[in-house]
Formats: C-alpha cells, structure tokens, sequence
C-alpha cells in the first residue's frame, strides 16, 4: 500500500472513532484505555506519514507497511522506521523514541485491547 493509502485509512479510521488510545512496539502511551487522544493533523509527504495527536504526539512513520483497521482498532504492524516525538503534558518536555520493528496499536474509546 502507498504511503497515500495509508493516509486516508487513518483518516477515514479517525473521522469514525474520534478518540482512541495508544500503544507503541514497548506498550501502551499514558495509561492505556484512560488516556484517549484525537487526531490534530495528518500528513503523507515522500515515505513518510507524519500522525499528530492533540497538537504535540508526533508519530513518523517511515515506509508504512498496510495498516490493519478494523471497528475498533488501528494497527500497523509494518514500517521501516517508526519515530515517537513527543512532549509532556503541562511543562511541554521533549521526548523523543524509535523504533525499527514492532506494532503501533490505535484502540478506539470503549474498546478493548
């Protein structure tokens, strides 16, 4: 799948659930199912597809492999590279992680993972 399609599964995903939760190759981000985060921007620039959650999580995705969506998840399970850039809550500290393999996992609010 192109970095194009990609996209507009995220897209399409998102404009259903609103609000999900998010877990990385290493677990979950903020709590699992109590943290819920709403997609800000979403962009597909050369390789790369760049997901923005509430205005400071910033997921880059390199070489997305086909994301698997289905009513309430997310997930992809495929990428080259995968960058977690991210700022704390209240005091904006930067944090900034990657990975080369594992899944990034989007649970919609109200599902199970």
């Amino acid at each position: 799948m192109s970095v194009a399609g990609a996209f507009a599964v995220v897209r399409d995903w998102y404009d259903r659930v609103t609000l999900a939760s998010l877990y990385l190759p290493t677990g979950s981000f903020g709590g699992g199912a109590r943290s819920l985060y709403r997609l800000t921007n979403l962009v597909a620039t050369g390789d790369r597809l760049i997901i923005e959650l509430e205005g400071q999580l910033l997921l880059i995705i390199t070489e997305p492999g086909e994301p698997l969506a289905d009513r309430d998840h997310l997930v992809f399970d495929r990428f080259g590279q995968l960058v977690f850039d991210w700022q704390e809550f209240g005091n904006k500290q930067p944090h900034v992680e990657v990975f080369h393999e594992g899944e990034l996992r989007f649970v919609a609010q109200g599902a199970g993972l």
